[in-house]
């Protein structure tokens, strides 16, 4: 898919179907969700606003360096961003 491991590690991915196009991160969750269907769709077309967009990132890298401490959340969830980003 051309995806690396780091880059897996490192935050969720979406590929397309015919593995086109892929999106990281933020915008792989907003796809997702606009993909899901439901009332979820419009918290992905939410996330993909210019304006929210740029938030969005930031909340998701915040929820990503303290995954681990999230429920069900393990130290092996933990990642050092120092050496990934």
């Amino acid at each position: 898919m051309g995806l690396t491991v780091e880059q897996c590690q490192t935050a969720v991915q979406w590929v397309s179907e015919d593995l086109t196009q892929t999106l990281s991160a933020h915008k792989a969750v907003a796809r997702v969700c606009k993909d899901a269907g439901g009332l979820i769709t419009a918290a992905g077309y939410a996330m993909s606003l210019p304006v929210v967009s740029p938030i969005a990132g930031v909340v998701y890298r915040w929820v990503a360096r303290n995954r681990q401490k999230m429920p069900g959340g393990t130290d092996a969830c933990a990642i050092d961003f120092e050496k990934k980003i």
